[in-house]
């Protein structure tokens, strides 16, 4: 990291995300302050490329104390001044009030982006599969165990859809 021989310029103006401060361009477009100013100071922003910081101070907007550089070299910037987070750094325990649980979870904030059925990645079963499943369980001619058998997944899966605790959408 290069000698900064000035102080930081703290932006005082509205932030945006993530504690960087932030302008209004015509009225209509917010951008990163510290942006603004590489860009005042410099020249354009090339396409792809990044403003960071030598200072690791997020409201800065002191030209000497940015850079430019690619999402790849920020990422060896922060690990190169062990702002990472691993272990006890990570937000899981740092946070752990920000870790979405129960009803916190996508599940139940966004169930219409969870994957059901054969759109599931990990399903090893199709809706016609499941569909034999509850025909032959309920025709009372086979065990949970031989059909759990025939289709390749355990006894407990073959009881979750006869149940309709799993592929409840059939």
């Amino acid at each position: 990291m290069p000698h900064m021989t000035t102080p930081c310029w703290v932006w005082m103006g509205s932030p945006v995300s993530g504690g960087y401060g932030g302008i209004f361009i015509n009225k209509t477009r917010r951008i990163p302050a510290h942006r603004f100013s590489w860009e005042l100071h410099y020249e354009p922003i090339p396409q792809g490329l990044w403003v960071l910081h030598h200072c690791d101070n997020r409201p800065c907007v002191n030209p000497e104390h940015l850079f430019l550089g690619t999402a790849i070299d920020n990422v060896a910037d922060m690990v190169a001044k062990g702002r990472q987070a691993k272990g006890h750094q990570n937000g899981v325990y740092t946070h752990p009030e920000k870790r979405a649980r129960g009803q916190h979870s996508g599940a139940y904030t966004h169930p219409e982006k969870v994957l059901k059925g054969e759109k599931n990645g990990t399903s090893k079963l199709t809706e016609t599969d499941v569909i034999e499943i509850r025909r032959r369980w309920s025709a009372g001619s086979v065990t949970q165990t031989k059909l759990a058998f025939d289709f390749n997944v355990s006894q407990a899966t073959v009881w979750h859809i006869i149940f309709r605790k799993n592929w409840k959408h059939i």
